[in-house]
């Protein structure tokens, strides 16, 4: 059995206010947009290291978006003892597997990318993916496109219990779009933000040196939003040398056991049967 880890994220998307008359993508929905994106082959340089994603051809019954991304690794290797083991340079490349869920209900637009040390971090290269696709579209985009990773909520928890009394900052750093369905007072507000002042993001920052208190509900409900949602970050620093939090460092990883004993399809060709479990959704 073979471990494959998945690390899952959340795309939010907002329409924008200005596009071009007679646009080409003026009636495309979100997930058809999301469908155009992630269907796209295309390179881009990374930290000095070049990157390429190369979607899987879609199948006509497949409700998902597959793909790989890969970077250009170089290794520096020996010939046989028979050619005097001489050095030389090895260039190859290396890939994870993305998997991009496009469609428009509670637990959609979601992307769920392996991670493996070579290749890189997901949550540093998904980002960058995404500006590459929509640079890559030559005419004006329809949408206001963001990912942000989806986060443990217990994990700002556990911290708050931790230094309850102690805490002097939480700061939110909110995606507008798609965020928000319920009447309370809160999600009025950022809808206003959204459809009056035309933001798309919004941050928030409570601060106090004496310790403010974190159990209200506008700082629990907006911790769940940004993070169980993948709707934006959560930072927060409490008294104490070095004693902060970060909801980028408590991302939710998904581990999925498939059997490769015997069996030589690619990961890339089977991740589909497993995607309820990479999305963090029903068990396989």
């Amino acid at each position: 059995m073979a471990e494959v880890l998945f690390e899952q994220f959340r795309l939010s998307l907002r329409v924008r206010e200005q596009l071009g008359l007679f646009s080409e993508y003026d009636s495309t929905t979100r997930d058809e947009w999301i469908r155009i994106l992630f269907s796209m082959d295309v390179e881009f340089m990374h930290y000095g290291s070049l990157y390429h994603y190369v979607p899987k051809p879609a199948e006509e019954s497949s409700k998902l978006v597959i793909g790989r991304l890969g970077r250009k690794t170089y290794t520096q290797r020996n010939t046989t003892p028979e050619t005097g083991l001489e050095d030389y340079i090895d260039e190859t490349w290396r890939a994870s597997v993305v998997v991009v869920d496009p469609s428009e209900h509670s637990d959609g637009q979601k992307v769920a990318m392996q991670r493996l040390s070579d290749v890189g971090s997901p949550i540093s290269l998904l980002p960058r993916l995404l500006v590459a696709l929509e640079e890559a579209i030559e005419s004006e985009t329809p949408f206001l496109t963001s990912i942000n990773p989806i986060a443990n909520q217990q994990a700002f928890r556990d911290w708050v219990t931790k230094n309850k009394g102690k805490v002097t900052r939480v700061s939110f750093f909110l995606d507008v779009p798609n965020m928000y369905s319920a009447d309370d007072e809160f999600d009025k507000e950022m809808k206003e933000f959204r459809d009056l002042e035309k933001a798309q993001k919004v941050k928030i920052e409570v601060s106090s040196p004496d310790g403010i208190d974190t159990g209200s509900k506008r700082i629990t409900y907006t911790a769940e939003k940004a993070m169980e949602r993948g709707t934006g970050k959560v930072t927060a620093k409490a008294m104490g040398k070095n004693n902060t939090f970060s909801s980028h460092k408590k991302q939710k990883k998904v581990k999925i056991q498939i059997d490769d004993e015997g069996n030589e399809t690619p990961l890339v060709d089977r991740v589909e049967a497993h995607s309820n479990r990479i999305f963090g959704r029903d068990e396989d």
